[in-house]
């Protein structure tokens, strides 16, 4: 379970990251995010959900896909630090996609 809570709050962060990088700190969607991502709580979670989600969609999805982006990147950095004898063959199964392991809120809308 830590470990599943540890990948949330990271994925919250690259959010945070993402949202404050596309719309300015000085945003309250971007505060709220910020909080909840500090904070951890249910409550503040829910507000910057909520807030999230007022955005226009166009721009959430674009804000979605920089985070989704941002993710894999810092996935990669962690995957290359390992060395080739030690990796597991689960980052190339084809019957795996590739959006597998993120957060479902960084894998944008469904079609």
């Amino acid at each position: 379970m830590a470990e599943s809570e540890s990948l949330d709050r990271r994925a919250l962060e690259i959010l945070s990251e993402t949202v404050a990088e596309q719309l300015g700190r000085s945003n309250q969607v971007v505060q709220d995010v910020l909080r909840a991502s500090s904070s951890g709580s249910i409550d503040d979670l829910a507000k910057a959900q909520s807030a999230f989600d007022s955005l226009p969609v166009w721009r959430r999805n674009e804000i979605g896909f920089a985070a989704r982006d941002r993710a894999r990147a810092a996935a990669r950095v962690r995957i290359d630090a390992v060395p080739d004898r030690a990796r597991v063959d689960q980052y190339h199964d084809p019957d795996v996609p590739e959006d597998a392991a993120l957060p479902r809120f960084l894998l944008g809308p469904r079609e």
